[in-house]
């Protein structure tokens, strides 16, 4: 694939982990998600370009890369194995999956829900985010300013996203 991706100055996590610039297992432990240590990351659909964004705090949509912390989420580690999805912009609210063909809502960060940790990997090509408590479904791009959807996963570029360090 030749596109260049709308990251100027953003590097893949990957990168830095390989290049020894970033620690594996650097999302913080059950807790505050906005710990100002800790990397934050924007997540760039593979097929559209476009960015997770959580803006107007009750869901996480698709828009177009804009620079701004609704685009800056961090992955945090605790009482479940995955990551939960925190947003930069509306501290403690994290990505819930609501069931399978249904938003993606962000709601207040509680370590005990299964339905808001992710199977994720961070890595250059990007990875889906698979859904702990419905595991047959993945984040999916429901088109730009549209929330994305929770829809059974099929490895589709639709629900791939690129972890740009900001």
């Amino acid at each position: 694939m030749t596109r260049i991706r709308n990251a100027a100055v953003a590097v893949t996590a990957a990168a830095l982990l390989g290049g020894g610039l970033l620690a594996s297992g650097t999302a913080t432990a059950a807790g505050h998600p906005a710990d100002p240590g800790d990397v934050w990351y924007t997540f760039q659909n593979f097929s559209t370009d476009r960015n997770l964004d959580a803006f107007g705090g009750t869901h996480a949509k698709s828009y177009n890369p804009d620079g701004t912390t609704d685009q800056e989420f961090h992955l945090v580690t605790g009482k479940h194995p995955g990551y939960q999805v925190a947003s930069k912009r509306h501290p403690n609210m994290c990505f819930t999956a609501k069931g399978l063909n249904k938003e993606i809502a962000l709601e207040s960060c509680n370590t005990n829900l299964q339905s808001q940790y992710w199977n994720y990997d961070i890595k250059d090509s990007g990875s889906a985010f698979q859904s702990r408590k419905y595991p047959q479904g993945c984040i999916t791009d429901n088109g730009i300013a549209n929330a994305v959807m929770l829809r059974a996963c099929n490895n589709s570029d639709l629900q791939r996203y690129l972890p740009l360090v900001v």
